[in-house]
């Protein structure tokens, strides 16, 4: 039987893997990214290559506690880590190794640029997930509560990435001593275009330490097409018929879909260019 540590370092080698990485914005608030190119470097050291410029990059150098969640593609077994962020490289051994990985044969755009260096703070075991059973309660909850005031806050093609049967859902938020916290959500459920209901199983113990009138972000994702969505709001603890249940009413959405990622709502007026170099940066020129 394989240890933790030898199913770990399967894991961080598969390139089909996805990892949801966790950072704290600069108004306190819990951030995720999907990323595919984290890998451990040795016991002390974890590695990952920058696609596209966002939010996370720019957290994790002036709040460089940082957590992920590390799922394979059949989204049946996950584990958990956090590190602090070190430092970046543009060059040298590491990137080149990074820019080999076999699927860049299909890419002709740009590789890895730069590769970013944490060092490693805890790796938990391997968790198994059962989405489909965690799910049932979710959903009966979910058809007798109220769907929600505003529903423009997403849109069809937002909608689909949470009721997609290929999809998977993480949960962050940032707890009390200020570092973000992940946890797998695959039972979530969207009632309306604005409101997120799930059930504490598996996870009671650890979502009953979320803070009260806390924001979160819940991160969801279409395996399928590797398109995905972000939405915050204050979560809120309820019951039905004596069952615990939590709810969050979206308040805003994050696209962190190229070229241009960034809050689609609340809804903001366009502005007109007057740099093109910050338009170019922007959109990951």
């Amino acid at each position: 039987m394989l240890s933790i540590a030898q199913m770990n370092t399967q894991s961080f080698a598969d390139a089909r893997k996805m990892e949801f990485y966790g950072t704290v914005n600069e108004d306190g608030t819990a951030h995720i990214t999907l990323l595919n190119s984290m890998y451990q470097l040795d016991e002390d050291t974890v590695a990952w290559g920058e696609y596209c410029h966002g939010f996370s990059k720019i957290n994790q150098k002036t709040r460089r506690d940082v957590a992920f969640l590390t799922v394979d593609d059949k989204m049946r077994k996950l584990f958990r880590g956090r590190a602090v962020y070190d430092h970046q490289e543009t060059s040298g051994e590491i990137c080149e190794k990074f820019n080999s990985i076999p699927r860049f044969r299909y890419n002709n755009l740009y590789g890895y640029r730069p590769i970013h260096f944490l060092s490693l703070k805890e790796l938990s075991g391997m968790e198994l997930v059962n989405a489909t059973k965690w799910g049932q309660k979710s959903r009966a909850v979910a058809s007798t509560i109220h769907p929600g005031d505003t529903p423009e806050a997403l849109s069809v093609l937002s909608r689909r990435y949470f009721e997609d049967s290929s999809g998977f859902k993480v949960l962050g938020w940032v707890g009390k001593g200020g570092a973000v916290q992940l946890l797998p959500l695959p039972q979530c459920v969207l009632t309306a275009a604005n409101r997120v209901v799930f059930t504490p199983e598996p996870y009671g113990e650890e979502l009953a330490q979320i803070p009260d009138g806390a924001t979160v972000a819940v991160y969801a994702v279409m395996v399928r097409k590797m398109q995905s969505v972000l939405v915050k709001g204050i979560l809120e603890r309820t019951s039905f018929n004596n069952n615990p249940y939590y709810v969050v009413d979206v308040n805003s959405v994050y696209s962190p879909m190229l070229p241009k990622n960034g809050f689609i709502y609340p809804k903001t007026p366009p502005q007109p260019v007057t740099e093109w170099k910050t338009a170019l940066w922007e959109y990951n020129v």
